[in-house]
């Protein structure tokens, strides 16, 4: 079994190996059943009957809920969210799972914590230390009445169906205490889990930073809301490596001009220079906007609640669902005389009104019926009825179109400034401009990253008296891009100042490829239409392809590389625009394509996200590190050809993948790789040289026709590795190999030998 540190015990294989996926009797953390019975069902948290949280120190943590109520703030103090160990165990229809966990309370306003029926009911916020529930490791349970209900379930459902970002939400019964049964909202964290579950990579994620706000808005100080700008939620994945400060510091620079911009009354995404309007994502935005405002959700979009995706494969920010306080009460007519909705309909045609008929042309083509048929209605208290549902969303496109198409109902405000003169050097602006009220917070501006193999950055530290360079590294860097650093006993906020990637970048339509490539000033590209070849050749060994949103028609694509010797590596798995290939394929489409490389550099010769259909063939010779690594992809691949890989010949994740054939010589590591809940199918693998044959982990489903191998100790694994799955299951019809078989005590691993 897998520990929570990561530690594997194998058990050597015979010819079946069936896990029951629990813990060591001494703990008795884990499930009473055997997880890989019910791989399906533990994704889905429709499945979840029911939770309990038994808190170790009730008996303080009780003390510590009386102390909020007595206190005569209307907001949770800081000093009252402290966490305090505990045990969870999840209810399904087959049995139940228990793991340890730490719990603190929810919320900033006391509406999260109430006396009522003789117990204490509050909202908490969970953080699995082992185990999972529907991969997800850090959720919340929320009194019904902080998020309206089932109007909440329902708001994130139909964003999801939209495409947008939304944590999972669901009705369920929780037991917390003396408590029992307290209908709650279940609501994941929006962390990585939540992205990956979206098909999105782990990336910056931005919030608005609320510290000021509690801190000063009831001290009788000016209002905070002026100096309140974002932080990163997830600051450690930023201070990871120099690859990911860089992406994060780039895309927050963007993001605090925006919040500055909205103190000088151009509204938080007025500012649209030509620069911007891609990594804005405009369109995306505006349709995220009108769909809120429909619903009654103005409470998502305050600034300080707004919550935002650096997706750096589309060079934008995507806007993140977050407790919109949805009303799907307020219909057409009804919000016409709330001054509110207003005031968001006209800035929102102040913003948006250039494109108003490309966002009129999505909602029209907006299929109601498969939107309802996303609405999950087991997931809602009081059971959603389907009919209501279709009714509700065709009613929320009506209204959003409504106001869309009338302006002459919300006069637009004219006092936008646009002071560009302002924003020529806005952090020093920004630092002159903070009322007298505030002298006890400083800016950090002019980030520059060192060279090394830790990650640190010189930034200068600025107030009233001047600036001072200072050099942060490790924990004070996290807490300066978490917006939680004190310098001298004065907050400081985080104002980077935007650099020019474009320099960095190019652009190449090709015609071949129906799309333009983004590329590094490196590559050479070269397309013969009449052969349907596009040859792209590297001009340094860093340097990298983008193909976004191409068809590959019959098409073959040759990327020629400098070879694995002359790169220099990278500290981390990606480059500074998240990038981990060499050759990237990103939402496109395959039909009969051919790809071929030669002496890749990068993490990965060719890395295939978010697309889907057939490859005729695919020849990787002399990858550094992984050949072929795709990702939240649907492909099937007739031939694979692939030698001299310095890692994984073929690595999977998140998606499902058909190889017919696959001849791998000479893989560093494992010759197939499938994780991340992949669903793969093998049929005959050839395979030469390896440290491991076929592996499959982390709640993937693996079937292989027939493994022959040689010179390759492990033939087959299963296990679990990281946190928020499962094991792993593989199963192989025929496997000829003198190497050993393992499995964890979560996984199962079926084969039959060749020669046994």
């Amino acid at each position: 079994m897998t520990s929570a540190f990561g530690l594997r015990t194998w058990v050597a294989v015979g010819v079946l190996f069936a896990g029951t996926g629990t813990a060591p009797a001494e703990t008795a953390y884990g499930c009473d059943f055997a997880t890989t019975d019910f791989r399906e069902e533990m994704l889905d948290i429709a499945t979840l009957e029911s939770i309990s949280v038994n808190i170790r120190k009730h008996r303080k943590w009780t003390l510590n809920a009386l102390k909020i109520l007595t206190d005569r703030s209307r907001v949770i103090r800081d000093g009252n969210k402290k966490k305090f160990r505990a045990d969870v165990r999840f209810q399904y229809p087959f049995g139940n799972c228990v793991y340890p966990a730490k719990v603190r309370q929810q919320g900033d306003w006391k509406d999260h914590i109430r006396y009522r029926n003789n117990a204490i009911q509050q909202s908490v916020a969970v953080e699995l230390k082992q185990g999972n529930v529907a991969g997800i490791v850090a959720f919340k349970l929320l009194l019904p009445s902080t998020r309206n209900g089932d109007s909440e379930v329902f708001a994130t459902q139909f964003m999801r169906a939209f495409g947008f970002l939304a944590p999972r939400t669901r009705a369920i019964a929780v037991s917390i205490g003396e408590t029992s049964n307290l209908p709650m909202l279940f609501q994941e964290g929006i962390e990585k889990e939540m992205l990956e579950a979206h098909g999105r990579r782990e990336s910056a994620i931005f919030e608005g930073d609320e510290r000021f706000l509690w801190k000063y808005r009831h001290n009788g100080k000016e209002d905070p809301d002026g100096i309140s700008l974002a932080r990163v939620s997830n600051a450690k994945w930023a201070v990871a490596g120099k690859s990911s400060a860089s992406l994060t510091s780039r895309y927050l620079a963007f993001l605090q001009e925006v919040y500055v911009r909205k103190q000088l009354g151009d509204g938080i995404f007025a500012h649209k220079e030509s620069a911007d309007g891609e990594i804005l994502n405009s369109l995306g935005m505006g349709l995220f906007e009108l769909l809120m405002i429909a619903m009654g959700g103005d409470h998502a979009l305050i600034y300080h609640n707004r919550r935002f995706y650096s997706n750096s494969l589309d060079r934008s920010l995507e806007p993140i669902y977050y407790d919109g306080n949805i009303n799907l009460k307020v219909a057409a007519g009804e919000f016409l005389s709330m001054s509110n909705y207003i005031e968001r309909c006209a800035h929102w045609h102040s913003v948006y009104g250039g494109m108003v008929e490309d966002i009129l042309q999505k909602l029209a083509g907006a299929d109601e019926k498969k939107l309802a048929a996303l609405i999950d209605t087991s997931l809602f208290e009081n059971k959603f009825p389907f009919a209501k549902a279709e009714a509700t969303i065709t009613r929320i496109i009506a209204d959003a179109m409504y106001i869309a198409k009338s302006p002459e109902k919300f006069p637009v405000d004219g006092t936008r400034s646009g002071n560009n003169d302002f924003m020529r050097d806005y952090p020093k602006n920004y630092l002159e401009n903070i009322p007298v009220a505030f002298n006890d917070v400083v800016i950090a501006t002019n980030m520059r990253f060192e060279e090394g193999s830790a990650i640190s950055a010189r930034v200068d530290i600025c107030g009233e008296a001047g600036c001072k360079t200072e050099i942060l590294a490790g924990e004070e860097l996290k807490q300066l891009f978490a917006g939680r650093l004190r310098v001298a006993g004065r907050d400081v906020i985080l104002l980077p100042v935007r650099s020019e990637p474009d320099a960095l970048v190019k652009e190449t339509y090709v015609k071949q490829l129906g799309a333009t490539v983004v590329h590094s000033p490196g590559v050479v590209i070269f397309s013969q239409p009449d052969f349907r070849l596009v040859t792209i050749t590297q001009g340094n060994a860093t340097d990298w392809v983008l193909i976004k949103d191409a068809v590959l028609n019959g098409s073959r694509v040759v990327f020629i590389g400098k070879g694995t010797d002359s790169g220099k590596k990278q500290g981390q798995r990606f480059n500074e625009f998240g990038l981990t290939g060499c050759l990237n394929f990103y939402r496109t489409r395959f039909f009969a394509a051919q790809i071929s490389v030669s002496g890749a550099s990068c993490e990965d010769a060719v890395n295939i996200v978010s697309s889907a259909g057939s490859i005729d063939s695919v020849t990787i010779d002399g990858a550094a590190a992984d050949a072929l690594d795709a990702d939240f992809s649907y492909l099937e691949i007739r031939q694979a050809h692939i030698s001299n890989a310095g890692n994984d010949c073929l690595d999977f994740s998140y998606g499902k993948y058909n190889v017919k054939t696959a001849n791998l010589v000479s893989c560093g590591d494992k010759g197939v790789s499938i994780g991340e809940s992949s669903t793969a199918q093998i049929g005959n693998l050839e395979l030469i040289g390896a440290a491991i044959g076929v592996s499959s982990k982390d709640s993937s489903l693996a079937k292989v026709g027939g493994l022959v191998s040689k010179n390759v100790p492990v033939c087959a694994e299963a296990f679990k590795k990281k946190q928020e799955f499962n094991g792993g299951i593989l199963t192989i019809d025929h496997m000829d190999c003198d190497g050993t078989a393992l499995a964890d005590g979560q996984s199962l691993l079926d084969f039959k030998k060749a020669n046994p």
